[in-house]
């Protein structure tokens, strides 16, 4: 069943990663994540052109035109020098912006007897994971 809901960017990243956490697991309800990964796939790709498009704006630059990073691998991050309040400022408007997503919604009952984690699911109870029954 699908079902519209209004979420913002930061609670669609979550629900991303509860997603991720229950694909994981070997349960029955393979399709129905799947399902909601493949319907938030389009929301995450436009988030990220938006993310890149403040970084774009608001980077500070080097020689080539590539923005420069402050430290090495995944703890990068990305110099915005003079710019960074407003780059901050923009990125909590991104963040805090609210979509409608047609969340794929499912039964707990799909997950049969597997032993899940409650706080990795809160994101999607209630949302995508309901109380009814088949």
């Amino acid at each position: 069943m699908k079902n519209s809901n209004k979420v913002m960017h930061k609670d669609l990243l979550i629900i991303e990663a509860s997603l991720k956490y229950l694909s994981a697991q070997q349960t029955d309800a393979w399709y129905q994540l799947g399902k909601n990964i493949k319907i938030i796939k389009r929301h995450l790709a436009e988030f990220k052109d938006s993310h890149e498009s403040i970084v774009e704006k608001f980077a500070a630059k080097d020689k080539s035109g590539k923005p420069i990073l402050i430290g090495e691998g995944e703890a990068a991050e990305v110099d915005f020098g003079k710019n960074k309040d407003k780059a901050n400022e923009y990125w909590q408007e991104l963040l805090n912006e609210e979509i409608s997503v047609d969340f794929y919604k499912f039964p707990y009952s799909k997950f049969g007897e597997t032993k899940l984690d409650a706080g990795a699911i809160e994101p999607i109870l209630d949302i995508i994971l309901t109380d009814l029954t088949d």
